[in-house]
């Protein structure tokens, strides 16, 4: 299949889940974030002026091109440096309750917590290496098909991110 032959707006269809995946861990703040970005994207994708030749290039294109959009909106909102506070301002009304929650509903709660501040706190590239691959479940081949990198580098781009994890969650 040619580059050029792709129907990119069922191409992007289907990639969406990553695709949203990757901008939320490179500094998408909410869903309508998430959303902005997405479409900044998919408008990119159908607006290109020199399709892709090589179609073994498309998904680390594309994976570049979300991340690029990512930091050109974040750059003009001004917002990634207030992303770690909004977030735990936002975690901190959640946790309120006028009735008493059962105790394992309670370590849940605060182990997700601890979860996402510590994931917060990992670069970037850490973050969504460990999105795509726990909570997308892709293997190292699929990760690695769709950054443009090798297995091996995907595997210890994943060994050196769960350290970090485990790291942060000590702290």
């Amino acid at each position: 299949m040619t580059a050029s032959a792709i129907d990119w707006e069922d191409f992007l269809q289907a990639n969406q889940a990553w695709l949203r995946t990757v901008i939320a861990a490179r500094g998408a703040r909410s869903a309508d974030e998430v959303d902005e970005i997405f479409q900044n994207v998919a408008l990119a994708v159908l607006g290109q002026k020199a399709p892709i030749q090589d179609s073994s290039k498309i998904y680390p294109w594309l994976y570049s091109l979300a991340v690029n959009q990512v930091r050109l909106y974040c750059r003009g909102k001004g917002r990634y440096q207030k992303r770690i506070d909004t977030l735990r301002e936002d975690n901190s009304g959640a946790e309120t309750s006028s009735e008493p929650e059962p105790l394992e509903w309670l370590l849940s709660r605060e182990r997700q917590i601890r979860v996402r501040e510590a994931l917060d706190r990992l670069p970037p590239e850490a973050r969504e290496v460990l999105l795509l691959k726990y909570f997308h479940q892709w293997n190292y081949k699929e990760i690695a098909e769709k950054l443009g990198a090798t297995v091996s580098a995907v595997q210890a781009k994943l060994h050196r991110a769960r350290a970090a994890l485990k790291k942060e969650i000590r702290l």
